[in-house]
């Protein structure tokens, strides 16, 4: 084994890769320098060792260098804090021991200036820090003290050599602490510079992900909004309604379908399985299977049109193990002879008249379009009309959104009053005050699901 590859081996001891960087910086810091502090006492005795100097001195300066490399065993022992205190107390202690023995004249006051700099790089407890700088500044009063009025117990002849070598190394010690310390906080601190432009590259990064995909989100958006039903074409068949849709997402599992064929016009609102983007892909799905049905089938029936949908969805989530459809109103509206005729199919909905005051809730099939407990036709019902009725159709989305200040579900039971308070105002000011009650509700709690209401008067 070579002498790098020793010195780097005492350098790490101790080090686990679990340990953050200032841990492992700590701990580094104390095993060079305790092999600093090894090398300083062994210097010093071949320098200066002389005579009846060497017999006194040369003790305290064996042990100091054997407590100094017992720093790296104690940090391979996982004796973290122990491996420091051997290393600083008992290298102060003998600082003040070599002056007892020596006298001030021998110089080593120029190692109490290190010591003061490892307290900072080893220790960075508040506590242990002000304890250590308070018991080094001990140390240098009982130095000063001592040198001034406690006589030497192994004067020497010749202080020339000593007070130059300690001069030397203490100065060198000075040094290699401050380059040791600054060496790790500039890697420390270029280390962290990395990081936050790792960081920020990952950010930027993570950004532009999130815009495409905002981006990618709105486009479907668009693409949804275009395949909802045509404004234009609703307000031809209907003049007097409103449409309250909220999706809790840019995109929604609800929607509104309309078109007209023949001398009859269609609409729908439904609510797909899920919302946000999968719900979206099923309302897209599903209004593709509307307009073939209508458009593409010449199927006229609004119970046979739900039945198409359900036959088609099924046949196309078979073959994934999916069990995805929707829930809905889908009317058909047809004037002969100056009389509206309204049939409807409702799958686990259905619409709601109001007409003076009171309101009727109507028939509607318990089953979804698409798997469900019962798979038999659909059924067409026939709303017997009133001049002057208001006729809604909703989905769960508003009643089931909890709020209050109990954050409560607004409940079914809860909307229909509401309905009942607003249905005498235009239909503009319907739909406001509907949006006002459902924000107030809701307060700061979370839009829960898709909500959609639409209204218009017969």
């Amino acid at each position: 084994m070579d002498i790098k590859h020793l010195i780097s081996k005492i350098v790490n001891s101790g080090i686990d890769r679990k340990m953050s960087f200032n841990e492992k910086l700590i701990i580094k810091n104390s095993n060079r320098l305790s092999i600093l502090g090894f090398l300083c006492p062994i210097l010093l005795i071949y320098f200066t060792a002389e005579g009846n100097y060497s017999k006194a001195y040369i003790p305290i300066l064996v042990f100091e260098s054997i407590t100094l490399l017992l720093t790296p065993y104690f940090n391979a022992q996982k004796l973290y804090r122990f491996s420091k205190y051997i290393f600083y107390i008992p290298a102060a202690i003998n600082i003040v021991l070599c002056l007892i023995y020596c006298g001030p004249k021998a110089g080593f006051v120029f190692f109490i200036f290190p010591f003061f700099i490892y307290i900072f790089a080893a220790f960075r407890n508040i506590a242990e820090l002000v304890g250590l700088v308070i018991f080094m500044i001990f140390i240098s009063v009982a130095y000063f003290v001592i040198a001034n009025y406690v006589e030497p117990l192994c004067p020497l002849k010749n202080y020339d050599g000593i007070y130059n070598a300690n001069l030397f190394f203490g100065i060198i010690y000075t040094l290699a602490f401050s380059i040791v310390i600054n060496y790790e906080s500039d890697s420390y601190i270029e280390l962290v510079q990395q990081k936050n432009v790792q960081v920020k590259k990952s950010r930027l990064k993570v950004a532009k992900k999130n815009k495409e995909l905002h981006d990618s989100i709105n486009y479907a958006k668009h693409i949804q909004e275009a395949l909802l039903g045509s404004k234009d074409l609703i307000s031809q068949n209907l003049q007097d309604y409103f449409v309250l849709f909220k999706p809790k997402s840019s995109v929604s599992g609800d929607f509104y379908w309309a078109t007209a064929k023949n001398d009859s016009f269609y609409f729908a609102l439904c609510d797909s399985t899920g919302h946000g983007v999968p719900g979206a892909f099923m309302s897209l799905l599903n209004i593709s299977f509307l307009n073939e049905a209508v458009i593409e089938r010449g199927i006229t029936e609004p119970n046979e049109i739900f039945n198409h949908v359900r036959t088609r969805l099924l046949s196309m989530m078979a073959s994934y193990g999916l069990n995805d459809g929707m829930d809905g109103v889908i009317m058909k509206l047809t004037i002969k002879n100056d009389i509206l005729k309204i049939t409807y199919a409702g799958a686990n909905n259905s619409p709601i008249i109001y007409k003076d005051g009171t309101y009727d809730k109507l028939a509607y099939d318990r089953m979804s379009v698409g798997k469900s407990r019962r798979d038999d036709s659909f059924t067409n019902y026939e709303i017997d009309i009133e001049k002057g009725s208001t006729l809604y159709l909703c989905t769960d989305g508003y009643y089931d959104q909890f709020g209050g200040s109990d954050s409560k579900k607004y409940m079914k039971k809860r909307l229909i009053q509401t309905l009942n308070e607003i249905s005498l105002l235009q239909m503009k000011d319907q739909k406001n005050e509907l949006n006002t009650r459902f924000e107030d509700w809701k307060g700061e709690l979370e839009q829960i699901d898709d909500v959609s209401i639409v209204g218009f008067k017969l």
